[in-house]
Order: C-alpha cells, then sequence, then structure tokens
C-alpha cells in the first residue's frame, strides 16, 4: 500500500516538472518572438532566423507559429532570398489557408509573393437540408369514365404538396470562382390528386341519385437523388457571395405509398370507400432524370461557409410508367386501385421547387500557381525590390 502511494507521488511530481519545464519552454519562446521584431524593426535581419528555429520546431503555439513564418518570410525578401522566402510563406499558409492580406501595413514584396500562391480551397464537404415543393406537369389525363373527360383537363385535379429533403455534398474548384458540385440526397415528395367521374355506366350499386363521384389520392413518394452541377461565385463582399446554379439530377424510387378515398358526391347516405395506403411503386418509373437551375448566397465563416438557396427542379421523365393505356403496353395491375377506387394514372410529370440550407468544409492545399504567373510575378517582384533600394 506504501510502495503504491510513494509511486503516485512520484508520478505527480514528474508530471508537474515537465508541465513546469513545459510553461518556461513556451514562455521563452514569447519573448524570443518578441525579441525576434524588435531586430526585425532594427533591421538586424541576420539575426532572426537563428533565434527563432528552434522555437518554430518546439515551443511556439499555433497562433505564434504564423506570426513566426510571416516574420521570416519578410526577413528572407528584404535579404533578396526568394528561396527561403518561398518557403516559410508556405509554411505559414498551411497552417492559415485564410491568411488575409493588409495592403495597409504589408509590404508589397509580401503581397506579391503571397499573389504568386494559390490560396482558395480545392476541395469543399458538407451537408444540406430544406423544404420543396411539387409541381404536377399533366401530359395527358385518363379515367374509366373517357366519355365524360373534359378537354381542359378540369377532371382531374393536383395540388402541389411539400416535402424535406437532406444529404451530403462535395465539390472542387474548377477555375477561380467556378466549381463542380456532386451529392447524395435523400429527398421525399407529395401530391395530391382529385378526379370526377360519372359512375353509372360501370357502377352497379350506383342508383340514378349518386351516379357522380369523387376521387381523393394523396401520393407520397421517397427518393434517392445524386445532383451533378456547376456553381459560379459573384463576390458582393470579402464574406458574403452570391452564386448560380446550372445542372443536373439523377434519382432513384425508394418507395411510393398512394392513400385513396373514393366518394359518390350525390349520395351521403353511402359510405366512402377508402383503406390502407396502397404501395404504388410499381406504377412509377423507378430511375428520374432532369435538369437543376438555381440561385444562392455564401456566408464566409472560418474554413467553410454557411449557404442558402433556391433549385428548381425539372424532371424529363414521366413519374408514371410507360404511355400505359395504348398500343396493348405490358401494364402492371394493382386490383384494389383499378376495382376497389377506380384509379387510374394520368401520364405526369413531376417537377420541384426546392429551399436549402447547408454548411460546406473547405480543404486547402497552398500551392504555386503557373510558372507563367510565377514569371510575371517575379518580374514584378525584382522591379519593385529594385525601385525600392
Amino acid at each position: 500500500m506504501l510502495k503504491n502511494i510513494l509511486l503516485a507521488i512520484l508520478l505527480i511530481g514528474l508530471l508537474s516538472q515537465s508541465s513546469y519545464a513545459q510553461s518556461s519552454e513556451n514562455e521563452g519562446c514569447v519573448l524570443v518572438l518578441k525579441e525576434a521584431e524588435k531586430f526585425y524593426d532594427e533591421g538586424k535581419l541576420e539575426k532572426i532566423p537563428s533565434i527563432l528555429d528552434a522555437c518554430v520546431e518546439s515551443g511556439f503555439s499555433r497562433e505564434e507559429k504564423i506570426k513566426a513564418y510571416r516574420l521570416l518570410t519578410l526577413t528572407y525578401l528584404f535579404d533578396d532570398n526568394k528561396e527561403m522566402a518561398e518557403q516559410s510563406i508556405e509554411n505559414m499558409l498551411k497552417l492559415d489557408p485564410e491568411h488575409v492580406i493588409n495592403e495597409a501595413i504589408d509590404p508589397i514584396e509580401f503581397i506579391y509573393l503571397y499573389n504568386e500562391y494559390r490560396t482558395e480551397p480545392i476541395l469543399t464537404y458538407g451537408i444540406n437540408g430544406g423544404v420543396n415543393i411539387s409541381n404536377v406537369r399533366l401530359i395527358e389525363q385518363y379515367s374509366l369514365d373517357n366519355d365524360n373527360l373534359n378537354t381542359d383537363g378540369s377532371n382531374n385535379t393536383y395540388f402541389n404538396k411539400s416535402g424535406f429533403q437532406g444529404g451530403l455534398q462535395g465539390g472542387m474548384m474548377l477555375l477561380k470562382n467556378m466549381h463542380l458540385n456532386v451529392g447524395l440526397t435523400f429527398k421525399t415528395t407529395k401530391i395530391r390528386f382529385t378526379q370526377d367521374y360519372y359512375l353509372n355506366s360501370f357502377d352497379n350499386s350506383a342508383d340514378t341519385l349518386s351516379s357522380f363521384g369523387n376521387l381523393e389520392s394523396i401520393e407520397n413518394h421517397s427518393w434517392l437523388r445524386v445532383p451533378i452541377n456547376f456553381t459560379y461565385d459573384i463576390k458582393i463582399t470579402p464574406k458574403l457571395y452570391t452564386y448560380v446554379r446550372v445542372g443536373g439530377h439523377l434519382g432513384s424510387l425508394v418507395s411510393a405509398k398512394s392513400t385513396l378515398t373514393r366518394t359518390y358526391s350525390t349520395n351521403s347516405s353511402v359510405a366512402p370507400v377508402t383503406g390502407p395506403p396502397e404501395d404504388i411503386r410499381i406504377r412509377r418509373n423507378l430511375l428520374n432524370y432532369g435538369l437543376t437551375g438555381g440561385l444562392g448566397f455564401k456566408y464566409r465563416i472560418p474554413k467553410g461557409n454557411i449557404f442558402l438557396d433556391v433549385r428548381y427542379n425539372y424532371s424529363l421523365r414521366n413519374l408514371n410508367v410507360g404511355d400505359q393505356y395504348k398500343g396493348g403496353t405490358a401494364f402492371p395491375v394493382n386490383q384494389n386501385l383499378l376495382y376497389k377506387y377506380y384509379s387510374v394514372d394520368d401520364n405526369i410529370i413531376m417537377d420541384d421547387l426546392a429551399f436549402t440550407i447547408g454548411y460546406s468544409r473547405f480543404f486547402y492545399k497552398p500551392k504555386k500557381k503557373k510558372k507563367s504567373t510565377d514569371k510575371i510575378s517575379e518580374t514584378s517582384y525584382k522591379l519593385n525590390i529594385e525601385s525600392e533600394k
């Protein structure tokens, strides 16, 4: 027991000593950085690298390292040692890829060198979510009572309903201000459909006073969608950007269910016909695709941004399977839909308007720009050095 206590006391002592030594080292490096800044102000540039090297390796905090690498960059620039200046600024940008140039206090040589480097994020990744409103385009209407269909489509009415979406997205920089974006989104959509028809010709239970009927269907879909698009950023302020989005999407239908209710509109004594949701996925195209366009805003935050946009997804394929009532096209029949609810599908296309909010995280890889740019910058840099001398 006594042995364990002694070991514990010894361990605590060693940890305390190590912590004290580390604290002393950090305090010493803070003084070293201040001394190096003093040497820079006094023009004693030759002394700066030697006193900073040890603390850069071990002793500086992240913020202190950034200050030290900036100071080393300035030192090597004024010592006309561009190779070491480039090495120092690269180390600084790795720690601080979002470093902001201050033209009021940064020397012009430092600004020229900084501009030789790619400082924009090369990759982004993040999450998004929001709501959508469906928009049905009627291609051709159908009914069991085709003789009473109105040519203007007024027998069949669609009501656009709201759904939600959420997912992951990633992007890469193609050109300055232009990005390629790919995502994976889970999305729900919803539509409400009503139909008026004349029952007397096919419903033996209907008398002349109950010869008009109404069908209501509330249809819910779940999708897995892959959006692929391009965005182009337009800077408004240093932190606020607007952007345009163009591209397309590919979607796979995960589920489709419809809750139906059939009523006799002229005879309230006849009970409505209803039941549990019907699985209608077999009557829907399982693969859909289309075009996407939109506008949005981005607000820059440290190492990322928050964005808000609106997108219109224009479908290029019918929601329902085939031209199902012409030319003998094979079509799977749901007995309940046909004989219980007297339900047949119109040919429709479903678009949606989506409102999305999300967060993107940036991935940086600071790197010198192309050689042609380097030569121009280097020429400007040398001319400026000569003019300063």
